[in-house]
Protein backbone atom coordinates (compact mmCIF):
# COMPACT_ATOMS: atom_id res chain seq x y z
CA UNK A 1 0.00 0.00 0.00
CA UNK A 2 2.73 2.43 0.96
CA UNK A 3 4.68 1.74 -2.24
CA UNK A 4 1.92 2.97 -4.56
CA UNK A 5 1.58 6.18 -2.55
CA UNK A 6 5.30 6.59 -1.89
CA UNK A 7 4.53 6.48 1.84
CA UNK A 8 6.76 5.51 4.73
CA UNK A 9 5.66 2.72 7.11
CA UNK A 10 4.90 5.31 9.79
CA UNK A 11 2.61 7.22 7.40
CA UNK A 12 0.75 4.02 6.56
CA UNK A 13 0.42 3.28 10.28
CA UNK A 14 -0.87 6.82 10.83
CA UNK A 15 -3.55 6.15 8.21
CA UNK A 16 -5.03 3.39 10.37
CA UNK A 17 -4.32 4.60 13.91
CA UNK A 18 -3.95 8.37 13.74
CA UNK A 19 -7.65 9.01 13.35
CA UNK A 20 -8.67 7.20 16.52
CA UNK A 21 -8.34 10.39 18.60
CA UNK A 22 -10.77 12.10 16.20
CA UNK A 23 -13.31 9.34 16.80
CA UNK A 24 -12.76 9.41 20.57
CA UNK A 25 -13.25 13.18 20.84
CA UNK A 26 -16.22 13.13 18.47
CA UNK A 27 -17.91 10.43 20.59
CA UNK A 28 -17.89 12.86 23.54
CA UNK A 29 -20.06 15.39 21.70
CA UNK A 30 -22.29 13.10 19.63
CA UNK A 31 -25.06 13.07 22.27
CA UNK A 32 -25.20 16.86 22.28
CA UNK A 33 -25.24 17.00 18.46
CA UNK A 34 -27.97 14.37 18.32
CA UNK A 35 -30.08 16.25 20.88
CA UNK A 36 -29.93 19.35 18.66
CA UNK A 37 -30.35 17.70 15.25
CA UNK A 38 -32.40 14.66 16.26
CA UNK A 39 -31.35 11.05 15.76
CA UNK A 40 -32.49 10.74 12.15
CA UNK A 41 -30.72 13.90 10.98
CA UNK A 42 -27.57 12.95 12.90
CA UNK A 43 -27.52 9.52 11.25
CA UNK A 44 -27.98 11.09 7.79
CA UNK A 45 -25.33 13.74 8.51
CA UNK A 46 -22.90 11.06 9.69
CA UNK A 47 -23.51 8.98 6.58
CA UNK A 48 -23.10 12.02 4.31
CA UNK A 49 -19.80 12.91 6.00
CA UNK A 50 -18.58 9.32 5.62
CA UNK A 51 -19.42 9.28 1.88
CA UNK A 52 -17.93 12.74 1.26
CA UNK A 53 -14.65 12.08 3.04
CA UNK A 54 -14.28 8.48 1.80
CA UNK A 55 -14.72 9.67 -1.80
CA UNK A 56 -12.25 12.51 -1.20
CA UNK A 57 -9.72 10.08 0.29
CA UNK A 58 -10.15 7.79 -2.73
CA UNK A 59 -9.50 10.68 -5.11
CA UNK A 60 -6.53 12.01 -3.15
CA UNK A 61 -3.15 11.35 -4.69
CA UNK A 62 -1.05 11.64 -1.55
CA UNK A 63 -0.79 9.83 1.74
CA UNK A 64 -1.15 13.14 3.62
CA UNK A 65 -4.42 13.84 1.81
CA UNK A 66 -5.73 10.36 2.57
CA UNK A 67 -4.84 10.67 6.27
CA UNK A 68 -6.58 14.05 6.46
CA UNK A 69 -9.71 12.82 4.72
CA UNK A 70 -9.66 9.69 6.88
CA UNK A 71 -10.00 11.92 9.96
CA UNK A 72 -13.17 13.46 8.50
CA UNK A 73 -14.40 9.99 7.62
CA UNK A 74 -13.97 8.97 11.27
CA UNK A 75 -15.97 12.01 12.39
CA UNK A 76 -18.83 10.70 10.25
CA UNK A 77 -18.35 7.22 11.70
CA UNK A 78 -18.63 8.61 15.23
CA UNK A 79 -21.87 10.42 14.41
CA UNK A 80 -23.38 7.45 12.62
CA UNK A 81 -22.34 4.61 14.93
CA UNK A 82 -22.89 6.33 18.28
CA UNK A 83 -26.30 7.68 17.28
CA UNK A 84 -27.35 4.30 15.87
CA UNK A 85 -26.29 2.55 19.07
CA UNK A 86 -28.07 5.13 21.23
CA UNK A 87 -31.29 4.71 19.21
CA UNK A 88 -31.10 0.94 19.61
CA UNK A 89 -30.54 1.23 23.36
CA UNK A 90 -33.43 3.73 23.67
CA UNK A 91 -35.76 1.31 21.85
CA UNK A 92 -34.79 -1.49 24.25
CA UNK A 93 -35.32 0.85 27.24
CA UNK A 94 -38.77 1.84 25.96
CA UNK A 95 -39.73 -1.82 25.65
CA UNK A 96 -38.55 -2.47 29.22
CA UNK A 97 -40.49 0.51 30.60
CA UNK A 98 -43.61 -0.56 28.71
CA UNK A 99 -43.31 -4.09 30.14
CA UNK A 100 -43.13 -2.65 33.67
CA UNK A 101 -46.12 -0.38 33.01
CA UNK A 102 -48.10 -3.34 31.65
CA UNK A 103 -47.33 -5.35 34.81
CA UNK A 104 -48.46 -2.46 37.02
CA UNK A 105 -51.64 -1.99 34.97
CA UNK A 106 -52.42 -5.71 35.29
CA UNK A 107 -52.31 -5.21 39.07
CA UNK A 108 -54.67 -2.23 38.87
CA UNK A 109 -52.01 0.46 39.52
CA UNK A 110 -52.02 3.65 37.48
CA UNK A 111 -48.55 4.53 36.23
CA UNK A 112 -46.96 6.56 33.49
CA UNK A 113 -43.48 6.08 32.06
CA UNK A 114 -41.21 8.00 29.74
CA UNK A 115 -37.74 7.42 28.37
CA UNK A 116 -35.65 10.57 28.13
CA UNK A 117 -32.98 10.26 25.45
CA UNK A 118 -30.56 12.77 24.02
CA UNK A 119 -31.62 15.42 26.48
CA UNK A 120 -28.35 17.33 26.31
CA UNK A 121 -28.52 19.13 29.66
CA UNK A 122 -29.27 16.23 32.00
CA UNK A 123 -29.56 18.41 35.11
CA UNK A 124 -32.20 20.57 33.38
CA UNK A 125 -34.05 17.38 32.41
CA UNK A 126 -33.99 16.29 36.06
CA UNK A 127 -35.48 19.61 37.15
CA UNK A 128 -38.13 19.37 34.41
CA UNK A 129 -39.00 15.84 35.50
CA UNK A 130 -39.36 17.05 39.10
CA UNK A 131 -41.76 19.79 37.94
CA UNK A 132 -43.72 17.24 35.87
CA UNK A 133 -43.95 14.89 38.86
CA UNK A 134 -45.28 17.74 41.00
CA UNK A 135 -47.84 18.71 38.34
CA UNK A 136 -49.00 15.07 38.15
CA UNK A 137 -49.11 14.90 41.98
CA UNK A 138 -46.82 11.87 41.76
CA UNK A 139 -46.06 9.98 44.93
CA UNK A 140 -42.98 8.28 43.50
CA UNK A 141 -40.57 8.68 40.60
CA UNK A 142 -38.37 5.72 39.65
CA UNK A 143 -35.22 6.27 37.59
CA UNK A 144 -32.61 3.91 36.23
CA UNK A 145 -28.93 4.29 36.87
CA UNK A 146 -27.06 6.09 34.13
CA UNK A 147 -24.39 4.27 32.19
CA UNK A 148 -22.63 7.57 31.55
CA UNK A 149 -19.28 7.96 33.22
CA UNK A 150 -18.39 10.44 35.94
CA UNK A 151 -16.65 12.83 33.53
CA UNK A 152 -19.70 13.09 31.25
CA UNK A 153 -22.03 13.53 34.25
CA UNK A 154 -19.76 16.32 35.49
CA UNK A 155 -19.77 17.98 32.05
CA UNK A 156 -23.52 18.09 31.47
CA UNK A 157 -25.03 17.39 34.87
CA UNK A 158 -26.76 14.51 36.54
CA UNK A 159 -30.47 13.99 35.95
CA UNK A 160 -30.78 11.90 39.11
CA UNK A 161 -29.05 14.44 41.36
CA UNK A 162 -31.19 17.33 40.07
CA UNK A 163 -34.37 15.25 40.26
CA UNK A 164 -33.68 14.10 43.81
CA UNK A 165 -32.88 17.64 44.94
CA UNK A 166 -35.97 19.22 43.33
CA UNK A 167 -38.66 16.50 43.57
CA UNK A 168 -41.36 16.83 46.20
CA UNK A 169 -41.98 13.06 46.10
CA UNK A 170 -39.83 10.00 46.75
CA UNK A 171 -37.24 9.19 44.08
CA UNK A 172 -36.21 5.54 43.73
CA UNK A 173 -33.14 4.29 41.91
CA UNK A 174 -33.59 1.09 39.89
CA UNK A 175 -30.51 -0.92 39.05
CA UNK A 176 -30.39 -4.30 37.30
CA UNK A 177 -29.93 -7.10 39.82
CA UNK A 178 -30.52 -4.92 42.90
CA UNK A 179 -33.56 -4.11 44.97
CA UNK A 180 -35.00 -0.60 44.38
CA UNK A 181 -33.80 1.93 46.94
CA UNK A 182 -34.83 5.46 47.85
CA UNK A 183 -32.22 8.03 46.94
CA UNK A 184 -30.80 9.81 49.95
CA UNK A 185 -27.52 11.59 50.61
CA UNK A 186 -26.12 8.29 51.96
CA UNK A 187 -27.19 6.45 48.80
CA UNK A 188 -25.50 9.13 46.64
CA UNK A 189 -22.30 8.85 48.67
CA UNK A 190 -22.34 5.08 48.16
CA UNK A 191 -22.91 5.46 44.41
CA UNK A 192 -20.07 7.96 44.07
CA UNK A 193 -17.70 5.71 46.05
CA UNK A 194 -18.69 2.54 44.15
Amino acid sequence: MGIGLDATPSQVSLLFTGCLPVTAVAMLVVGRVSSVLGAKRTLVAGLAIIVLFAASAGLSGSIDGIVGFRAGWDLGNALFIATGNAAEIADAARATVQAHLDRLAARGMAADGRILTSVGDHAAAGRALARHAAAMDAQLVAVGRSLRGSFVQFADGSLTTALTRDAACTVVLLEPGRAPRPLTEDAFAELRAG
